[in-house]
């Protein structure tokens, strides 16, 4: 019996010693073990130090910081987009009712034009000294396109028709 009670008092003190020694940081059985089990080819590849899951942890934060900042970009992006289907759908309504102006306004341009030039066979077919008279009455810019839309033939007969001071004025501003 006092055999396993000296075998235990020597296994007591040989495992008082190695922690005694471990804590006063003269051999690390923690650094040991992880050598050993690190240098087994299959553990090596599996096994990760506190380092390199302190670096996942801290790259995971990155990347959800990164995440955040992407959907906040996404929804500013959004945001955007709306505000610029927006401003086209405006500026569609714009050109639609811009284009029916635009319609109008051309119809009216030929409306006028066709209604001019009805004007001008009525001074063509006009007697000249009448037609001097009234061009002498009229507005002088509207009366120089009347003149001008003539034909130089049936201008020259209403110019000779007018006076000479008349129709001086009026052949001036022709040119």
């Amino acid at each position: 019996m006092r055999k396993y009670i000296y075998t235990f008092l020597i296994i007591i003190i040989v495992i008082g010693s190695l922690l005694l020694v471990n804590n006063l940081g003269i051999i690390s059985f923690r650094q040991w073990g992880e050598n050993i089990i690190q240098s087994t080819p299959f553990v090596k590849e599996y096994v990760r130090t506190a380092e390199e899951y302190e670096e996942v942890v801290a790259e995971m934060e990155e990347l959800e910081e990164e995440k955040s900042d992407l959907k906040e970009q996404v929804e500013e992006m959004r945001q955007e987009n709306n505000e610029f289907e927006e401003r086209i759908t405006e500026l569609e309504e714009n050109n639609k009712e811009l284009k029916n102006e635009l319609m109008e306004t051309q119809k009216q341009q030929a409306s006028q034009q066709e209604n001019f030039e009805k004007l001008l066979k009525i001074y063509e077919n006009m007697d000249p000294e009448k037609a001097a008279n009234i061009l002498n009455n009229l507005n002088r810019d509207f009366a120089m396109k009347i003149l001008r839309g003539l034909s130089d033939k049936d201008a020259a007969t209403i110019l000779e028709s007018m006076s000479v001071e008349d129709a001086v004025d009026f052949s001036q501003d022709l040119q």
